[in-house]
């Protein structure tokens, strides 16, 4: 899957490109297992600062059991710009 995000404000701007890698995989009595890696690259401009690049990649799983019942969970790490500085972060989901 591809995505496309552009958000605009009043004194910032930025556009953001992003994948996400999935596979499937079925196991026994109704158990699916699906892996998910996710990625993304971006620019952010702020009014009278210079533009900066972000960035971020995580990887996930999600279980199914049956058609109910599911558990997923993602961990990351993620560069983004706050008054133009860049702040990295890791995350889990």
């Amino acid at each position: 899957m591809i995505l496309l995000n552009i958000t605009t404000h009043q004194k910032a701007t930025s556009l953001e490109f992003g994948a996400d890698l999935s596979y499937y995989q079925p196991l026994n009595y109704g158990l699916v297992l699906n892996h998910h890696l996710k990625a993304s690259l971006g620019a952010y401009k702020q009014a009278e600062l210079s533009r900066e690049k972000m960035w971020s990649i995580s990887y996930g799983h999600q279980w199914r059991i049956g058609k109910k019942f599911g558990v997923s969970y993602e961990i990351g790490r993620k560069k983004n710009i706050y008054d133009g500085n860049a702040e990295f972060n890791n995350f889990e989901i």
